[in-house]
């Protein structure tokens, strides 16, 4: 493990919630995603929380207004997107009664950590509405930085049922 990953989405994920800036990642490699090799030792051109340019270092002239971050050994990855996540699991009464006034920050500490493993957005397709909006809308707000979650709420959904059981 020599090498650290790098998720270019949590760099602009933490710039969407400051003041704009423009950055320069410096000296990294560069996962497309596109079935294309990596591109090493790279220039990525960050402004107001937009990838505005990607390519190789001696081929890029970086502005001066550019902030120089050197990511020299690290990976830079798209971000990525978990299509079923549940937030907050835990489906035992006593979990809700010990925890009930905090399962937004629940949420919240649960989309942080997705956005460390390089997940940008975390769609919840199951859980308790009104704490689920309440963390999407403190994430939103720049109050705390994770994935962009997307909530369902408790949905409703039927099972087929068989003369054996539900299948």
């Amino acid at each position: 493990m020599g090498h650290l990953l790098l998720t270019l989405s949590l760099v602009i994920n933490t710039a969407a919630h400051a003041p704009p800036q423009q950055l320069a990642l410096t000296g990294g490699t560069v996962i497309t995603a596109t079935g294309q090799p990596p591109i090493e030792n790279t220039v990525v051109l960050v402004d107001g929380g937009r990838i505005v340019h990607v390519g190789a270092r001696d081929a890029v002239t970086i502005p001066n207004e550019y902030r120089t971050i050197d990511v020299t050994g690290k990976w830079i990855t798209p971000g990525l997107i978990d299509s079923n996540i549940h937030l907050i699991l835990m489906i035992v009464p006593e979990f809700y009664v010990k925890y009930e006034d905090r399962l937004a920050d629940i949420a919240i500490q649960s989309a942080q950590v997705g956005l460390k493993y390089g997940l940008t957005t975390m769609p919840d397709t199951w859980g308790p509405l009104e704490p689920l909006l309440e963390a999407r809308d403190r994430i939103n707000s720049g109050e705390f930085v994770g994935s962009r979650l997307l909530v369902a709420g408790n949905v409703i959904c039927s099972t087929r049922t068989t003369a054996s059981g539900s299948v």
